[in-house]
């Protein structure tokens, strides 16, 4: 598919897709130059079409999946036990009318038994925006010139977009 560095990014519901449009996900991966692809798949109901996605993924040279569920949660386990627990999965909770804290998905996340690794991201666009990061950062680790240059990209995207601190916003007493 790509002969660049890719992450794959699923989500369980076609009516999460604001959740992403409304975070930095994209922004970051492409002023990192990292390459994805954006798929909707429940684990529920779309169990085997998933598992044939992961393993094309996997086939095609994706570095880690990004996943995004609510509710129940369960689709960032089943991707993990998809790909046989081969390849990072970065899990966002993804909040709903129904659940607007997003606890439920975010016990779900974070209790994934013993070996079955899956690394809670946040929720929501926090959660995507995080997740996005921590992809440039796990691609970039690879300490060639391709990597120190994503890392520096990925310093460059958080300087520029993020609140820089205030020191003594507000001061009262003497000196």
């Amino acid at each position: 598919m790509m002969n660049k560095p890719w992450v794959a990014v699923i989500i369980g519901s076609k009516n999460d897709k604001d959740k992403i449009e409304k975070s930095q996900l994209r922004e970051v991966l492409l002023s990192c130059g990292v390459n994805w692809a954006e798929s909707v798949f429940s684990a529920h109901r779309h169990n085997l079409e998933l598992k044939k996605y992961c393993e094309k993924a996997l086939n095609e040279g994706v570095k880690l999946f990004i996943v995004g569920a609510g509710k129940a949660a369960h689709l960032p386990g089943t991707v993990a036990a998809v790909t046989n627990y081969t390849i990072p999965v970065l899990a966002v909770a993804i909040s709903s009318t129904a659940y607007p804290n997003a606890l439920d998905a975010e016990l779900s996340i974070s209790r994934m038994p013993a070996g079955c690794p899956v690394a809670f991201m946040g929720i929501d666009g926090d959660g995507f925006l995080n997740a996005a990061m921590v992809a440039c950062q796990i691609i970039g680790s690879g300490g060639d010139i391709v990597s120190k240059m994503l890392l520096k990209k990925l310093v460059a995207y958080r300087e520029s977009n993020m609140d820089p601190p205030e020191e003594h916003y507000h001061f009262h007493g003497e000196e």
